[in-house]
């Protein structure tokens, strides 16, 4: 790791540095990647909130990624830096893997998790001791202890023992940017599957309802003035998280929709800083919207383009919260720097019981493009939510 990592760009985000010097550096590798285009697609709905789709035709499991922000060029790095993720997951570095069985693998003495201990497993698939399959070495972030882990939890790969999942897969302009954004993503989506009990969501007696009035937050009440301007309604939810961090989920709620896909949105976002959290909910809100407008991602389901008694009751739900919680409430947990928050989040997460840990590092040649994936056993993962 550097020895100072300080932010240099902190205008709706964390990062080391601005979106146009990030840009700079992955712009001569976006060819080889596959990526043939990064598409502006602001302009298809009235939100103004910038969304971009960075288009990858021969994607394995995705090929358009969508990224938001408060500026295009925030957006647009945002689309891009998920689509370069997405590629290392879909084709893994042949120096990374090892085809090995676990017993092997234990026998020399290594740190190994077997593969119905991650998430995903597919517990109908054949495995055992012996079986060889791909296996890829990560680091325990508590310990810094090299640990052997099933490949096919974090890349796609065969033989799969894994349903592929993108959850903590992350990308940044140096590894501990990426690990952190890998760690609040698992934070994040944890905290909306504990909400959830039964097949029913306990949204009122667990999250606070934001009042948007009191917010003195620069870019959280252009975002809110800049949807009722299109004439839309912003619900903000405050969901409780399983450290001490900022979780927000935002609703769109359009009276007067094109569509029923686009009229309830939501997004969802966590971060030391309530500013930052709350931003990218909003922008994610808006992104979801677009996504469905669009219609150019593949995993967009026909039943979202329907209307539904659940869509309608959905929607009376949220435009009937009244607002408990001011802005005020929420504490700024954030440091100057990526080791002060890196170091703030492992540190609550092992207070808490997630003494483990995982992180294996995608990064490849000839990109050098820091990309992880995040595994933290324990933290839920509600496949309707996300």
């Amino acid at each position: 790791m550097l020895e100072n990592l300080t932010k240099e760009y902190v205008t709706g985000t964390h990062r080391l540095v601005p979106p146009e010097k990030t840009l700079e550096r992955i712009q001569p590798h976006l060819a080889s990647i596959g990526i043939t285009r990064c598409a502006d697609v602001t302009g298809l709905d009235r939100l103004s909130i910038p969304v971009y789709c960075a288009i990858r035709p021969q994607g394995l499991v995705l090929q358009v990624s969508n990224g938001k922000g408060l500026g295009h060029l925030n957006a647009k790095v945002s689309a891009l830096m998920e689509a370069i993720e997405i590629y290392h997951a879909e084709r893994p570095d042949p120096a990374k893997l090892r085809r090995t069985s676990l017993a092997k693998l234990r026998g020399e003495g290594n740190s190994v998790i077997s593969p119905a201990q991650l998430p995903e497993y597919l517990s109908d698939c054949y495995f055992s001791q012996d079986f060889a399959i791909d296996w890829t070495c990560g680091e325990d972030l508590q310990t810094g202890a090299a640990i052997w882990l099933p490949a096919s939890a974090v890349y796609l790969c065969e033989p799969s023992l894994h349903s592929f999942s993108a959850n903590g897969l992350a990308s940044g302009n140096h590894l501990m940017e990426a690990t952190l954004h890998g760690l609040y993503e698992a934070i994040e989506r944890d905290a909306l599957s504990r909400i959830s009990s039964n097949g029913r969501l306990q949204i009122l007696d667990y999250c606070q309802v934001v009042d948007l009035d009191s917010a003195d937050d620069r870019a959280v009440r252009q975002l809110h003035q800049t949807l009722e301007q299109a004439g839309v309604k912003l619900v903000l939810l405050w969901v409780p998280s399983c450290i001490a961090i900022n979780t927000f989920w935002a609703v769109i709620l359009d009276r007067n929709p094109f569509s029923a896909s686009s009229a309830v949105n939501i997004g969802y976002g966590t971060h030391l800083s309530p500013s930052v959290a709350a931003i990218r909910a909003i922008t994610e809100a808006a992104q979801s919207r677009l996504t469905f407008i669009h219609g150019a991602r593949e995993d967009m389901k026909e039943l979202s383009y329907e209307e539904s008694n659940l869509k309608q009751k959905t929607f009376r739900f949220f435009d009937r919260l009244t607002a408990d919680t001011d802005w005020q409430q929420f504490t700024d947990l954030s440091g100057a720097s990526l080791q002060q928050d890196y170091g703030r989040v492992l540190n609550a997460l092992s207070i808490a019981g997630y003494d483990r840990i995982w992180r294996v590092e995608l990064t490849r040649p000839p990109f050098d493009i820091p990309v992880v994936k995040v595994i933290v056993p324990g933290l839920q993962f509600n496949h309707h939510f996300f």
